[in-house]
């Protein structure tokens, strides 16, 4: 196990223990994540009902208010759990 900051043994967070500095997140990151997820789909779903459905263009207003609540509630979380899910997000 090495020495330092950012590979201390930390306490079992509920998905399982882990070295490293995003081995237990604050509590508030999970329901950010949830919540930025439900945001996201629905912007998203707005505007392409908008373009393939045919849909009003009304429909673009709580679209783009959905996709701002999304990029506000990533405010939230911590970099370190952001840049691992925007890296799995990626596929990198």
């Amino acid at each position: 196990m090495r020495d330092g900051q950012y590979w201390r043994r930390l306490p079992l967070s509920p998905f399982g223990g882990a070295y490293g500095p995003c081995a237990q997140a604050p509590r508030f990151t999970y329901p950010a994540f949830a919540a930025a997820a439900l945001a996201k789909i629905a912007g998203c779903f707005a505007s392409w009902a908008w373009l393939r459905l045919d849909k009003s263009p009304w429909w673009l207003i709580p679209g783009m208010a959905s996709l701002a609540l999304f990029a506000y509630l990533l405010t939230f979380v911590e970099t370190e759990a952001a840049g691992r899910a925007y890296a799995a997000y990626g596929g990198i």
